[in-house]
């Protein structure tokens, strides 16, 4: 395992590769929300949705070392009759 706790391999890899990516041009500060504000539109906790940016299930970009920024967009996806 490496220092983080992780085993290394594909899955570390993919990860950094998807939550390292940048946003696609057009998006702008107020298409991406905050952790907190994805867990209080999806009515479930922070560590749930850092479980569904680590498994691939929502895109994330880092901001500075520590914050992840989700789309508003992605989150949309995942409500069911929810506008885009």
């Amino acid at each position: 395992m490496n220092g983080a706790g992780r085993p290394p391999g594909p899955v570390g890899q993919a990860r950094e590769q998807q939550v390292g990516a940048p946003m696609p041009a057009g998006v702008g500060p107020k298409d991406l929300l905050r952790v907190w504000e994805v867990a209080l539109w999806l009515q479930v906790s922070k560590m749930t949705v850092y479980r569904m940016i680590h498994d691939g299930e929502l895109p994330a970009a880092r901001v500075g070392k520590r914050n992840l920024r989700v789309p508003r967009a992605a989150v949309l996806a995942l409500l069911p009759g929810a506008e885009q």
